[in-house]
């Protein structure tokens, strides 16, 4: 079952970036296992967000690693003069640092394992997918 399909068909899902809470995906889950005469407890739906949660930051972690490196001296040069600024008793700002399909594919070529059993047909996509980008 395909949870990002099943949030976005009825519009719980809202593009936050966030996996939803796990009443949300309960309810939604209770909703499509009905129609197949079947049922799903907290514990189960807790499991299932917990995994997803554990299964994509796997996958994210190292492309946004990869991202921050990016950003190099004068991201960390920001960052200290923001703390130097906090430290005086102004607000502490963040930069948003974005990951792009080229960062997950470098970082899936580094550890292909990440991907799977199938990983060299798995990067094949990647970097087909990243290639047509």
């Amino acid at each position: 079952m395909d949870a990002y399909l099943l949030f976005t068909m009825h519009g719980t899902y809202n593009n936050s970036s966030e996996l939803p809470d796990s009443r949300s995906l309960r309810n939604r889950l209770e909703w499509k296992l009905e129609m197949e005469g079947l049922s799903i407890s907290i514990d189960s739906t807790n499991l299932l967000n917990n995994g997803l949660n554990e299964f994509l930051m796997r996958f994210i972690k190292p492309s946004m690693e990869l991202a921050k490196s990016r950003c190099g001296h004068d991201h960390l040069k920001q960052v200290n003069d923001r703390l130097i600024t906090s430290l005086n008793g102004m607000q502490r700002s963040t930069q948003i640092i974005y990951a792009s399909l080229l960062d997950f594919q470098v970082a899936m070529e580094l550890n292909p394992q990440i991907i799977g059993e199938d990983w060299p047909a798995q990067l094949e996509k990647v970097c087909l997918r990243a290639s047509e980008e």
